[in-house]
C-alpha cells in the first residue's frame, strides 16, 4: 500500500513538503538579505571614506594657501578635517581589509605631507583619484558578501 492508496500518508508527505519548502525559503531569503546588508554596508563605508578624504583635501587646499593656517579658526577646521579622516580610516568594519590592502591611509598621509611641503594641489587630487580607483576596482571585482 503506497502513499496514493493511504490518504493519511499522502497528507503527511504534503505537510512535510510544505514544511521543508518553507524552511528552505526562509533560509535562502535570510542569507540573501544578509548578503545584501553587507554589500550595502560596504558601499556606505566606501562612500563615507571618499567623502572624508574629499573634505580633507578641500580643507588642506583652502587653508594651506600661504604656507600655514591663517587664523585660529583655520587651525581648528584643519584639525577637525584631519581627525575625521583618520577616524574614518580606523572605524570601518566592512572595508578595513581593503584600507590595509590598498594602503589607503598611507597614500593619503603621504599626499597631505607632500602638499604641506610643496603646495602642489595635484598631489592631493592624484591621491584621491588613486584611492577612488582602488575602491571602484574592489567594488566591481569582489562578491557582494
Amino acid at each position: 500500500m503506497g502513499p496514493q492508496e493511504n490518504p493519511m500518508e499522502a497528507g503527511l508527505f504534503t505537510i512535510g513538503g510544505v514544511i521543508i519548502g518553507s524552511i528552505l525559503t526562509y533560509t535562502l531569503t535570510r542569507r540573501w538579505q544578509r548578503e545584501q546588508w553587507i554589500a550595502d554596508s560596504r558601499k556606505e563605508e566606501f562612500r563615507e571614506l571618499l567623502t572624508a578624504i574629499a573634505k580633507s583635501m578641500d580643507v588642506h587646499i583652502r587653508i594651506w594657501r600661504e604656507g600655514r593656517p591663517q587664523t585660529p579658526e583655520d587651525q581648528v577646521e584643519l584639525q577637525e578635517a584631519v581627525s575625521e579622516t583618520f577616524r574614518t580610516f580606523h572605524d570601518r568594519v566592512f572595508i578595513s581589509e581593503e584600507i590595509d590592502q590598498f594602503r589607503i591611509e598611507k597614500i593619503w598621509v603621504d599626499a597631505a605631507k607632500t602638499y604641506k611641503e610643496t603646495f602642489d594641489a595635484e598631489v592631493l587630487f592624484d591621491a584621491h583619484d588613486e584611492i577612488r580607483k582602488a575602491i571602484v576596482k574592489t567594488m566591481k571585482s569582489r562578491p557582494k558578501a
